[in-house]
């Protein structure tokens, strides 16, 4: 069995759960590895990002995980559960997608941490993804495009009534 050595921030809301983690924390007698920090704002964000090592998104329901693309623009691999509608950034090599399960959850953190190769692999090709495909000046553009076609639809029925 392998034992990997870790430090592990939880930053984020805690869903009220802060005093129970906390416990579970001292129970497992990992307390001293394990750091609450909260929801970051601005600029502690980012910090956070890249001091990150991987960043593990281990939600149960989430619709498109922001933080993923954060990550993305900070050049950090990324975890994730298959509930996080990530699968995209999956299937392109630029993220490790897991079921929602403590097990999966587990032995995720353990393939990715412990090949350190694949996780610059994945961190690259999660900035690249990013840069091609989710910057807002790309999203403006597609917006723009939308809109565009949307008017050239609407004057072509006005013309043809």
């Amino acid at each position: 069995m392998k034992v990997l050595f870790v430090t592990l921030v939880l930053a984020g809301p805690d869903g009220g759960m802060l005093q129970q983690l906390r416990l579970k924390a001292e129970v497992q007698g990992v307390a001293a590895c394990v750091h609450f920090t909260g929801f970051p704002r601005g600029r502690n964000t980012v910090a956070a990002i890249r001091a990150a090592r991987l960043l593990v998104i281990p939600s149960r329901r989430e619709a498109m995980s922001i933080v993923v693309l954060e990550a993305g623009v900070c050049g950090r691999p990324v975890l994730f559960t298959d509930v996080c509608g990530l699968e995209e950034i999956s299937r392109a090599g630029a993220g490790t997608m897991v079921a929602v399960s403590v097990e999966a959850v587990a032995d995720g953190l353990l393939a990715t941490l412990t090949d350190e190769p694949a996780m610059r692999r994945s961190a690259t090709r999660l900035h690249a993804l990013v840069h091609e495909r989710f910057l807002w000046r790309i999203q403006a553009e597609r917006y723009k495009g939308l809109c565009e076609q949307l008017l050239a639809s609407r004057a072509s029925l006005g013309s043809s009534v």
